[in-house]
């Protein structure tokens, strides 16, 4: 029988069967250069879609064939076997140790961890005591792929707790935001088993397992705002107040890493309830470290993003951080009062003054900001005129864009200075100008 009828021909069943059986003496055949017997390379050859027949008549013809495939030597055969082996479901539970062998050795997504979720969905018991003891392993991908795959069985993996809240000490990046994600998806279902273990590790003595409980906090608290701002507030509310109180917490720790990372989780759950963390946020930016600072900062710019309110408390406080000492957060708090707009209008004299840092990338971001305001920023007109003729390209851009913005509310406070700037000696200014008569006409066509 040809070969070519294995992967083809519609009796699956039969025509599989006989390939097994020629596999030995006809390996060559079925791939050029495989070695003699080799079973991956019929499993190379083999088509999807005929398995869920051959395992529904023949599963103990095809399993030992698959689990012996997944040892082969080509990492494309291993991760077609275990592409198969996922359409089983529970019929390929024998086939776990072997996948969880492969864990970590595909290229993108791991075949074998998409098999082990697949046969874990009906039978979890042969699934996650092995996906358990890969979280030890001494391969970081191993690890990573193994609480990742954890995290979609839910409070079925509740024993495994213990382990991904150790794993969120682990050395590699990815195995910690794996494992945090997993507890997360975990504490969704079962947040009595989820959350102690996260506060008891919030005094670990090691920073990444502390940043780790961080960032797992920061998922639960993030979805339980969406739930607090979607109308279910009651199942939302009782999860942040469980979380909050421990990020507040760890607000005071002594590794500003972690302080980081509780500024970044705390204005990740601000987008949906900005109520709830605005004092937090507020603290952070008055944080020794100018990392934390630059987080603060922007987090509280993502909630003029978002459309949130923000306070004159808050504005007052990004009022002050034009002046820090670190020029990222001058950049950072710059950007936010730009993104709140309007409501940020009393930073118009710090945003001046910024005009003339000798730091561009600040002169840029405070020409944008200016220019959120309309015409609430008509008293800078001069020196946003004067921006015109910056050395720096980008910062006559925003200017120009500026005076076009405050134009449309306020024409009579800016083409004055606008037809100065056409008088310039410097064709650089000229052009700025232009370009803000260009910005102006774009805006009253919109208006239109």
């Amino acid at each position: 029988m040809p070969l070519e009828f294995c992967s083809t021909a519609k009796d699956a069943r039969y025509s599989w069967l006989e390939c097994f059986r020629l596999l030995p003496k006809r390996s060559k055949q079925v791939a050029a250069g495989a070695p003699e017997g080799s079973v991956g390379a019929f499993v190379a050859h083999c088509r999807g879609e005929a398995l869920a027949h051959v395992f529904q008549e023949a599963p103990e013809a095809v399993l030992p064939e698959l689990r012996t495939a997944l040892g082969d030597s080509s990492k494309w055969v291993r991760s077609r076997a275990a592409d198969l082996l996922k359409s089983a479901g529970k019929r390929a539970r024998a086939a776990v140790p072997e996948l969880r062998k492969n864990l970590g050795s595909a290229f993108g997504n791991s075949p074998a961890a998409e098999a082990l979720k697949a046969i874990g969905k009906e039978a979890p018991d042969a699934v996650l005591p092995e996906l358990q003891k890969a979280l030890g392993d001494s391969d970081s991908e191993v690890r990573s792929d193994a609480a990742e795959a954890l995290g979609s069985f839910g409070k079925m993996a509740r024993a495994a707790v213990p382990e991904l809240r150790k794993a969120l000490g682990d050395s590699d990046r990815t195995v910690r935001r794996n494992a945090a994600e997993a507890l997360n998806a975990i504490g969704k279902e079962a947040p009595e088993t989820v959350l102690p273990e996260l506060q008891n590790a919030l005094g670990d003595s090691h920073v990444h397992v502390r940043q780790g409980v961080v960032e797992a906090l920061g998922f639960i608290g993030r979805d339980a705002s969406r739930l607090f701002s979607g109308g279910n507030s009651k199942d939302g509310k009782e999860a942040l107040e469980a979380v909050l109180p421990q990020l507040r917490k760890a607000l005071n720790d002594s590794d500003s890493d972690v302080r980081r990372s509780v500024a970044e989780a705390i204005g990740s759950i601000g987008q949906n309830a900005p109520e709830t963390v605005l004092p937090e946020l507020q603290k952070a930016l008055g944080d020794s470290d100018s990392q934390v600072r630059s987080v603060a900062a922007e987090a509280l710019g993502s909630l003029g993003k978002f459309g949130k309110e923000v306070p004159t408390a808050a504005v007052e406080k990004l009022r002050k951080a034009l002046g820090d000492s670190d020029s990222a957060v001058r950049r950072c708090a710059a950007d936010a009062l730009r993104s709140i707009g309007k409501g940020a209008r009393a930073a118009v004299p710090e945003l001046q003054k910024a005009l003339g840092d000798s730091d561009p990338e600040l002169r840029r971001k405070a020409a944008g900001a200016l220019g959120s305001f309309g015409q609430g920023a008509r008293a800078v007109v001069p020196e946003l005129r004067k921006a015109l003729g910056d050395s720096d390209s980008s910062v006559r851009l925003n200017a120009a864009e500026a005076l076009g913005s405050i134009a449309s509310e306020a024409p009579e406070t800016v083409l004055p200075e606008l037809g100065k700037a056409f008088g310039d000696a410097d064709s650089v200014v000229r052009e700025a100008a232009e370009t803000a008569l260009r910005s102006l006409s774009r805006r009253v066509v919109r208006r239109h």
